[in-house]
C-alpha cells in the first residue's frame, strides 16, 4: 500500500501485492501486468498471479476484483478505526 499523491502508477516504484505480498519493482518501459487500485487516497497493487490478462472474461475480472477488494478492506477498516480513535482522543467525534 502506498499513499497516493496524484502520482501515476508503474513509474519505477516498488509494488507489493495486497493478496500474496509478492514484491516487484515497476518498470515504466515494460508492462509487468500488475494492477493498481486506489482506495481512500491509498494505492494497492495486485500481481499478475491474482489478476487475469486483458482478454479475460467479465466474470474473471469480477472474481479477481472481489479477491483484491477483500484483501484491501481490512486495511481500509483499520485506517478508519485509527482515525476515529485519534479524533476521539483529540475531542473531535465524527
Amino acid at each position: 500500500m502506498t499513499e497516493v499523491q496524484h502520482i501515476l502508477p508503474f513509474q519505477g516504484e516498488t509494488m507489493k501485492c495486497i493478496v500474496c505480498q509478492k514484491v516487484q519493482k515497476a518498470d515504466p518501459k515494460i508492462s509487468l501486468n500488475w494492477r493498481a487500485v486506489d482506495v481512500d487516497g491509498y494505492r494497492y497493487y495486485a500481481c499478475p498471479d491474482h489478476f487475469p490478462p486483458d482478454n479475460a472474461t467479465a466474470e474473471e475480472f469480477e472474481a479477481a476484483y472481489m479477491v483484491i477488494f477483500n484483501a484491501i478492506m481490512p486495511d481500509v477498516q483499520l485506517r478508519k478505526q485509527l482515525a476515529e480513535r485519534r479524533a476521539k482522543k483529540n475531542g473531535r467525534v465524527h
